[in-house]
C-alpha cells in the first residue's frame, strides 16, 4: 500500500508479473485509509482495514474482488479496533487481533462464523494471531503477560498451545537463540520464521515442528477420521497403563499416560461425530 507525496490518504495496490501495479478500488464506502494486510493464493480475496473521516477507530474487512463483496469483521465485544494479519489460501479464514483500551486479543474469522476470540495463556492478558496455514486449521501467534511474550498456536478447535518448550526443546533448534515470537510456518511445518528479542530468524527443520503435538480436543477420535469408534478403542486398550507421547496412542486428556480417564472420555463419545461434540473454549 502507499499514497501520493504530501498526504492525501493511502491506497491498496496489487502487483503481478502479467499486469504490473493495479490500484484496488474498494468502492463500498469512501475511505480515508486502506491498508492491505493479506491476499488469497489466487489474488481474489484481500484483507484490509479502513476508517473514514468521522470515525477515529478502524475495523478489519475482507474483500472478495470476484464478487465485490466486502465483509466487515467488526470487533470483539468491548473493543474498538481490529486488524487482519493473515488469510488462508482460499481467503475463507482470516486471523488477526482486536483491541481497545484493555489491550489486544487474537481472533479467527471464517465465512460461516462471526469473529471468535482466541484467548490467552493462563495469567496473560494480550494475544495476537499473526499467521494461519494454507488450509486454515493451524493459527500461530503470541500471548503476552508480566513474564513476557510466549509463542503460541491454536488448532482448528481453537485449543491454545504454549510453544515455548516445543520450540526451545526441538532437536533442530538446540543451537538457535530462544524464540520469543512465532511469525510464520510453511505448510510442511519444516520452515519457520520467528523472532528472538529484536532479531528475526528463519529456521529450517529436518522434521515437522508439530509432530506429536497432543490434541486435547480429539474427544477419542485417535485416528482423525472424524468419528469415535471401535478402532479408537483398540488403540487405547493396547496402550492402556502406558506412558505415551501424544493423543493418537490413547492419551486423550494429554496427561502423558493412557488411563481410565481417557477411557471415560472415549466411552462418553463412542459412536459420535467429533465435529458435533467438540466444544470451542471461551476466550
Amino acid at each position: 500500500y502507499g499514497g501520493p507525496p504530501g498526504g492525501g490518504g493511502r491506497e491498496v495496490f496489487q502487483w503481478t508479473v502479467e499486469d504490473g501495479l493495479e490500484i484496488l478500488d474498494v468502492a463500498e464506502v469512501p475511505l480515508i485509509r486502506e491498508v492491505g494486510m493479506g491476499i488469497s493464493n489466487d489474488g481474489t480475496v484481500v484483507s484490509l482495514w479502513r476508517s473514514d473521516q468521522f470515525e477515529p477507530f478502524s475495523t478489519a474487512f475482507v474483500w472478495d474482488k470476484s464478487t465485490n463483496v466486502v465483509a466487515d469483521l467488526g470487533v470483539l465485544p468491548g473493543d474498538e479496533v481490529s486488524r487482519v494479519l493473515d488469510l488462508s489460501a482460499d481467503g475463507s479464514v482470516a486471523v488477526g487481533r482486536s483491541g481497545g483500551a484493555g489491550g489486544w486479543e487474537a481472533f479467527r474469522w471464517t465465512r460461516d462464523n462471526d469473529l471468535q476470540g482466541l484467548g490467552f495463556l493462563p495469567g496473560h492478558s494480550v494475544s495476537s494471531a499473526t499467521d494461519v496455514t494454507s488450509d486454515g486449521k493451524l493459527i500461530l501467534g503470541s500471548s503476552r503477560g508480566s513474564d513476557g511474550s510466549t509463542p503460541v498456536a491454536w488448532d482448528e478447535h481453537l485449543q491454545i498451545y504454549d510453544l515455548l518448550d516445543l520450540l526451545n526443546n526441538h532437536p533442530d533448534l538446540s543451537d538457535v537463540p530462544r524464540l520469543t515470537q512465532f511469525n510464520s510456518i510453511s505448510d510442511d511445518q519444516m520452515t519457520i520464521v520467528g523472532k528472538s528479542e529484536d532479531t528475526l530468524l528463519a529456521i529450517y527443520l529436518d522434521s515437522p515442528l508439530f509432530d506429536g503435538l497432543c490434541d486435547a480436543n480429539s474427544m477419542g477420535d485417535l485416528d482423525g477420521n472424524g468419528k469415535v469408534e471401535f478402532v479408537d478403542f483398540l488403540v487405547l486398550s493396547s496402550n492402556f497403563g502406558q506412558p505415551v507421547e501424544d493423543h493418537t496412542s490413547g492419551d486423550i486428556d494429554c496427561d502423558g499416560t493412557v488411563n481410565f480417564a481417557d477411557f471415560l472420555i472415549l466411552s462418553d463419545n463412542f459412536g459420535k461425530n467429533t465435529a458435533a461434540i467438540t466444544a470451542v473454549p471461551e476466550p
